[in-house]
């Protein structure tokens, strides 16, 4: 009786947005519920519509199946095993797609703000002496549950979500006010964190705002020029984390051959290293689950001083690394076609449509953002509720 009072697959859904920037292990547990779910529950001829007829759910299968095909040549069969669970959310999104309502959009988009709502809350109560240090978050980074790689884009990301509901959504004048508030605080909380892929995504989404809202005109250029560099100037004259991380980058930078092992000369080595492999094997790659392998017996040889990563720090080159130019046309023609879709659907989510695709093309510049958990999960959930109806067709 009770089971039938309560949606329970609505349930699942919202709890698997509100732990996505906050527990691995919970966010896996409702993922795995879900699945269960659907395959006690879910509409399986829906589900096999959509497949049919949603070509973002369709190449998302074809990436997975090229993965799971490059297997075959794949050096360390156990490691391709694992990579290939790992990215087991490009198989599960028509699964998604087919569970989410179109009613319930609204709720889900809302779930994630309040969940980052709440992470930023936790933030700034150990970093104001509040709370006491806890999880991850420390007075110098307060960042409470995850690690500021994953936390500052989910921050960035849930700002610009927050921008799309003050600028494009009707609402009460205290809604507003309420908007516009944890917009500038979780502007203030990004800055506090050492995440600078987060940084650089949050001042992308600004400046696509700016030529949403005014289109390629004085007004969006003006705004640009004045409003980055100003906050950037403000954030940087107060010091601290942000300052360091900056200042950082520059020196490793310019000191790149002198010293090689600091986080940004890494990242140099990790791209280069890749790069010249990558380009022995350009059409199929070395195979999923090649990189440790591959990457580390070519490491000991030419970086013996440098670490050996699980991979190289940059989702494309990740792709390329292991399934050659047609994998990475592959992964690269979904954004495309995302964007496309983007462009042609002209309703309500258009804003954050074209937003959510360039937000992943940013970050999986600096990381292989869709090979982590977090990430991956919102990239599913988004993706679902985003391009789950291609309507224009």
């Amino acid at each position: 009786m009770l089971l039938k009072k309560y949606d329970i697959r609505k349930m699942l859904l919202v709890l698997f947005v509100f732990t996505i920037p906050n527990s691995v292990v919970l966010n896996n547990l409702f993922l795995w519920l879900i699945i269960l779910y659907w395959i006690f529950k879910g509409d399986k001829q829906d589900t096999l519509q959509i497949i049919k007829h949603n070509i973002i759910a369709k190449i998302s299968l074809i990436y997975f199946s090229i993965l799971t095909v490059s297997l075959l040549w794949s050096p360390d069969l156990k490691e391709g095993l694992e990579v290939i669970f790992k990215e087991k959310y490009f198989l599960f999104l028509p699964v998604f797609m087919s569970l989410i309502k179109e009613n319930e959009r609204e709720l889900l988009i809302k779930t994630f703000i309040l969940s980052v709502t709440l992470s930023e809350l936790i933030s700034y109560g150990v970093k104001l002496n509040i709370l006491p240090e806890m999880f991850h978050a420390t007075r110098y980074e307060p960042v409470p549950f995850i690690h500021h790689v994953q936390y500052s884009p989910f921050v960035a990301f849930g700002s610009f979500l927050l921008m799309y509901y003050f600028l494009f959504v009707k609402s009460s004048k205290r809604a507003k006010a309420l908007e516009f508030f944890f917009i500038v605080t979780m502007c203030i909380n990004l800055f506090l964190t050492g995440g600078r892929a987060g940084q650089v995504v949050y001042f992308f989404l600004l400046i696509y705002t700016f030529f949403y809202l005014f289109k390629f005109s004085f007004k969006s250029m003006l705004a640009v020029i004045i409003i980055i560099p100003l906050l950037f100037g403000i954030f940087y004259s107060f010091g601290g984390i942000f300052k360091e991380r900056v200042n950082m980058a520059i020196y490793n930078v310019l000191h790149f051959n002198k010293n090689k092992n600091t986080s940004i000369g890494e990242r140099l080595v990790f791209w280069q290293n890749t790069i010249h492999l990558a380009k022995q094997k350009p059409i199929l790659g070395y195979g999923t689950g090649s990189f440790k392998k591959i990457y580390g017996n070519y490491s000991k040889k030419v970086t013996p001083n440098i670490r050996i990563p699980a991979q190289p720090h940059n989702m494309y080159l990740f792709v390329f690394f292991q399934t050659g130019i047609i994998g990475l046309s592959v992964f690269l023609y979904l954004f495309y076609k995302m964007f496309e879709y983007g462009l042609k659907i002209n309703d309500r989510y258009k804003f954050v449509r074209l937003g959510f695709v360039g937000y992943f093309l940013i970050i999986m510049l600096s990381d292989s953002y869709l090979f982590s958990h977090f990430h991956q999960s919102l990239f599913v959930i988004f993706t679902a509720v985003l391009y789950k109806r291609l309507n224009y067709e």
